[in-house]
């Protein structure tokens, strides 16, 4: 209900990832053909890792809910990527 505490600490968004699989093919449904893709070395990252999980759970429910009865691919991808952010952007948080 959005009420609880986060736990923010280092975490290995690819071994989320991977760890949640089984369960985010049964949430993207039986007729996606259900595949995550991992980057190597991709680092880890300061948050909660069990929202992470519940946010890539529910990204594969909606995919899954909107390929409905036709089928089709669902492809959950994890890579590092770079975001031009500092101190001027509103939405930069520094490492704790």
């Amino acid at each position: 209900a959005g009420t609880g505490r986060f736990v923010v600490e280092q975490v290995d968004v690819a071994r989320v990832v991977a760890d949640a699989a089984p369960s985010l093919q049964a949430a993207a449904g039986p007729r996606a053909r259900f595949r995550t893709v991992v980057a190597p070395a991709v680092p880890r990252i300061y948050g909660d890792g069990l929202q992470i999980r519940q946010l890539v759970m529910n990204l594969a429910t909606n995919a899954g809910e909107a390929i409905g009865e036709a089928g089709g691919d669902v492809t959950v991808a994890v890579e590092a990527v770079d975001v031009p952010a500092g101190p001027a952007d509103p939405r930069y948080t520094p490492p704790p």
